[in-house]
């Protein structure tokens, strides 16, 4: 559940965002659910570069 609250808030927040060419991904998750999001990774054994790929992948593939 968290997992999914986070990435709703990567895409809510992405509207606004610029994008720019790079692969370089910039979001503004705010204080709390960036110290929570970053505790369940570590939990995880997961780190914030692994998991937005996987999900990025997860979320790419549905849509196809």
């Amino acid at each position: 559940m968290e997992k999914d609250l986070a990435f709703m808030s990567v895409i809510r927040h992405n509207a606004r965002m610029p994008k720019g060419p790079s692969g370089k991904i910039v979001v503004d998750l705010g204080v709390e659910l960036k110290r929570k999001l970053y505790a369940v990774l570590s939990l995880q054994g997961k780190n914030l570069k692994q998991w937005v790929a996987e999900e990025a992948k997860k979320t790419i593939k549905s849509h196809e």
